[in-house]
């Protein structure tokens, strides 16, 4: 068989129902089996099958198969169907119907503008030309689009069938016993912790990340009301947390898993806390919370107040920030004329209270002895020394969400919800166009952005020159990131996966 001839997979797009079609022509049903990217296709029961036309295989990519296989499509009236190799994943979805499909069906010679990879496509005058069948483009995948456009990898066996295997990021579906859908999975130093629900009662588990049926029973949440358990790294070490009874009433609990496993107790109540030395420092959030609700927690529930108790600290969050002995955190006086959220340094030794700036602050972030600090007067981000000197505009406007990266800021725009980054003394750039995100989270070698329901992706991650490294079209319920792996899971269909990122 010559590599023109060889028999490969076509690529879908769902069309648009004014598009026009040139004559009928007969297709059959493939005799033998085809796997994509190790999962065996049922075509017998496939909404849309796989065909075969003047000798070549066909295949439909609806939205999921494509982007199953690294393809991304689109269409408009006025430009018709454009497919692109962008790296994209999407988990496996093959949609079934009940009935088992005919032998033989009749298909249609697509007519109408098509590009692959941004280049036309004069179908007339393809001699496997794309075919729509069940009011779905099906692609042919001859040696000149499998492997020179989309670069993928087949074989094709008398004996085992057609094998395609797409070259984008490999994806392993995580099977975790007894997985709580309410909760996020985590993985740390060779493990992942999640919530297992058995028989109505939930435990914090680990299993083993080369090989996840060695698991082991590590807590009991019991109690009324139990929400989900949120996992979290603090401190080099994995932490949860869960809220216990109703809403008003209730309380959070945070715990520590050692690196023995070990679940160790650390604080209870609506309340946050960071380290200082080897004390605890606390501080309550919530709308009943008052004012002095910064403080050292003690035995027997006993507080020693930092700062000036008449305030309250936190306002929009814990933006508390710890720099040798001198603390830096947002505040405000709820019983003041001018009750704005303003950053405050105190001394961890003398307990003094200095305000750094009169500009009202959202949150703040400390970077190369600079604090960087969005207000929500005027959407500005500012910047000032650790004293409080030389304050000046970084971003003149439109700032939502901040993060920093050594010399780079990273921002979401409050207008339109796209993400920009800047580099200290140049414009800002935008990072991923039209695709509106609704948080940013900077690791050592990566830059996580979550995107709204509605958007391409799930959630996109690029490199720290802003490159795109990963990215799913499936919508992304909760991710956890250790070193080069993320790990994710689904929002409609709860599936966990873990994929390598280098």
């Amino acid at each position: 068989m010559s590599r023109k001839l060889i028999i490969v997979a076509s690529i879908l797009f769902v069309l648009c129902p004014i598009c026009s079609f040139a004559q009928d022509v007969s297709v059959s049903l493939p005799r033998y089996s085809v796997v994509l990217n190790d999962s065996k296709v049922d075509n017998a029961h496939s909404k849309y099958p796989l065909v075969v036309y003047k000798g070549i295989t066909y295949f439909p990519m609806t939205f999921y198969q494509c982007r199953f296989m690294g393809i991304e499509s689109k269409w408009t009236n006025e430009d018709g169907l454009e497919i692109n190799k962008s790296g994209v994943i999407g988990e496996y979805r093959p949609e079934l119907i009940k009935s088992k499909n005919n032998r033989t069906y009749t298909a249609s010679i697509a007519d109408f503008n098509i590009k692959v990879n941004a280049k036309s496509v004069d179908n007339s005058n393809e001699e496997y030309p794309l075919l729509v069948f069940n009011n779905v483009t099906y692609f042919p995948m001859t040696w000149k689009f499998a492997v020179d456009e989309f670069g993928w990898d087949y074989k094709f066996d008398s004996k085992k069938g057609l094998y395609i295997k797409s070259r984008n990021l490999e994806v392993k579906k995580l099977e975790l016993p007894y997985k709580d859908e309410y909760s996020n999975l985590c993985m740390y130093n060779g493990y992942y912790y999640y919530v297992a629900n058995i028989k109505n009662k939930k435990y914090v588990y680990s299993a083993k990340v080369d090989n996840v049926k060695k698991t082991s029973k590590l807590y009991y949440l019991k109690g009324d009301y139990l929400s989900g358990v949120y996992f979290f790294k603090q401190d080099e070490g994995i932490y949860f947390t869960y809220h216990l009874g109703s809403a008003s009433m209730g309380s959070d609990y945070t715990y520590k898993i050692n690196k023995d496993n070990a679940v160790e107790y650390v604080t209870s109540g609506f309340s946050d806390y960071i380290k200082y030395k080897d004390r605890i420092i606390c501080y309550d959030y919530g709308p009943l919370v008052s004012h002095g609700n910064l403080y050292y927690e003690e035995e027997d529930y006993k507080r020693e107040y930092i700062g000036n108790k008449d305030y309250k600290y936190g306002r929009y969050g814990s933006s508390i920030k710890i720099i040798g002995d001198d603390m830096y955190v947002t505040a405000y006086k709820p019983d003041s004329n001018n009750d704005e959220n303003k950053i405050y340094k105190i001394n961890m030794n003398t307990n003094e209270m200095k305000q750094l700036s009169s500009i009202e602050a959202h949150e703040f972030y400390i970077a190369d002895d600079k604090i960087y600090f969005k207000s929500d007067n005027d959407k500005k981000l500012y910047s000032m020394g650790l004293n409080g000197e030389n304050q000046s505009v970084v971003i003149d406007g439109d700032v939502g969400w901040f993060k920093i990266d050594n010399d780079i800021i990273y921002y979401i725009s409050d207008k339109t919800e796209e993400i920009f980054y800047k580099k200290i003394g140049q414009e800002p750039k935008l990072l991923m166009k039209k695709q509106k995100v609704v948080g940013i989270d900077l690791r050592s070698d990566y830059i996580i952005c979550e995107l709204r329901d509605k958007e391409d992706y799930g959630i996109v991650v690029f490199d720290k020159n802003q490159n795109v490294v990963f990215k799913t079209s499936d919508k992304v319920d909760s991710y956890w990131n250790d070193g080069d792996y993320i790990i994710y899971n689904t929002y409609d269909t709860n599936n966990n996966y873990r994929v390598k990122l280098k």
